[in-house]
């Protein structure tokens, strides 16, 4: 049997979102974020969205920020900057730090720093937080949330690493490794929703985007695959 890609649009939705609502066609999200993870991630859901590049909003934590608050507030700051433009929209913002031994890593700027990232990764848990925000009304209506999953990579040798900074993969990705890539081989286990550690807590979007007058639906859940719930102890 080929092994299921969370990534893949999902034929046996058609027209429904992995919770059984039937959305209407004039009923489209705007995404406040231009992450290839989190577009497939949506469209595997079955929603329909349109990407708009939010503006003015810094990455950078305050001072004695944790990095639950962290997210969430860059989540919602993503969301409001597009919200404010389209204020008959519904808006969908997010933002994914990984902690370890309570140190924030973002995104790497270079390979030394990836490197570096990978080599205090390996052998050990960290977790993964991911900040989401659903917005409308033009900032008047708001949900928002930080979702956590802890991820444990087993131990990595250098020649292991220095392969993998040598790709694209680690680049535009906090703490520099893709679960859905190949970085999907050093981890031991996860704990907590899978797609939170991609970059968009599935469940979270799904429970907020229903309870939308518009969202709500008839009909039976869709059958998908048998891994379409991710939101417990696994391993890949």
């Amino acid at each position: 049997m080929e092994p299921w890609d969370p990534c893949r649009p999902n034929p046996a939705l058609d027209g429904r979102t992995l919770s059984g609502a039937i959305l209407p066609r004039t009923l489209i999200l705007l995404l406040a974020s231009r992450s290839p993870r989190r577009k497939s991630i949506l469209r595997f859901a079955g929603l329909r969205f349109r990407v708009v590049k939010p503006k003015g909003v810094r990455e950078v934590p305050k001072p004695g920020e944790s990095p639950s608050r962290l997210v969430r507030r860059l989540a919602l700051e993503k969301a409001l900057s597009v919200s404010r433009k389209n204020p008959g929209a519904w808006v969908l913002g997010a933002d994914t730090i990984v902690v370890r031994h309570n140190r924030i890593l973002g995104k790497p700027k270079d390979p030394s720093e990836a490197r570096s990232m990978l080599r205090r990764l390996q052998g050990g848990a960290h977790l993964v937080w991911t900040g989401v925000a659903l917005v409308g009304r033009g900032g008047k209506k708001v949900w928002s949330s930080a979702e956590r999953t802890k991820v444990v990579f087993r131990k990595l040798s250098d020649s292991e690493i220095d392969l993998y900074v040598r790709t694209k993969e680690p680049y535009d990705k906090a703490g520099a490794y893709a679960i859905q890539g190949t970085a999907r081989h050093w981890v031991r286990r996860w704990e907590g929703d899978y797609f939170t550690v991609m970059g968009l807590p599935l469940q979270w979007i799904l429970r907020h985007w229903n309870r939308l007058p518009q969202g709500r639906g008839r009909g039976s859940r869709p059958s998908g695959p048998p891994s379409a719930n991710l939101s417990r102890r696994s391993s890949p």
